[in-house]
């Protein structure tokens, strides 16, 4: 089991908070307030590094890369729970129902893909990189397939700028 593998792994399960704390920062800035997301940054780095300090104290070192990935995760969930508190304060209600959905069912495909694909790296032996590239396949294939099941539209946007791109 290779440590890129597991890393990755951990990052896709990461990338959902990655993705919401950055579309709620653009709310800021739509705004033209640049202060609060400069603030909100502030503390997701200041809880990435201390879950890098707390997560990684006598870890494995072919550990630590994983579990910087799920602190880095970890810390742009806190992050997009701030910035999402202060943008209800200050606008009222921000997210409706569709909103609410759309970023549940994102949630679902991507944690999917993310516990997959590391189960795939752990599960698969041979050379070094085969199992990171399993996984990789994997990890895609399982996000497209449960975002297609779930009807995230986005993914049909995706496949119609590669098949325009392919003619």
């Amino acid at each position: 089991v290779t440590v890129v593998g597991h890393c990755l792994s951990a990052f896709g399960l990461g990338l959902f908070s990655f993705s919401f704390s950055y579309f709620i920062l653009r709310c800021f800035y739509a705004d033209e307030d640049t202060k609060t997301p400069f603030f909100v940054q502030l503390v997701v780095v200041s809880v990435n590094v201390g879950s890098a300090l707390i997560l990684t104290h006598n870890a494995p070192p072919l550990e630590i890369p994983a579990r910087l990935a799920i602190g880095f995760g970890t810390a742009y969930l806190v992050g997009a729970l701030i910035s999402s508190t202060i943008l209800s304060r200050r606008f009222g209600r921000v997210f409706d129902f569709e909103t609410t959905r759309f970023f549940v069912r994102l949630g679902i495909a991507t944690g999917l893909a993310g516990a997959l694909s590391a189960v795939t790296v752990r599960l698969v032996p041979g050379p070094a990189g085969t199992d990171f590239a399993l996984g990789l396949m994997v990890g895609g294939l399982v996000f497209v397939g449960a975002a297609t099941a779930m009807r995230i539209s986005e993914i049909d946007q995706v496949r119609a700028l590669v098949q325009r791109r392919r003619s």
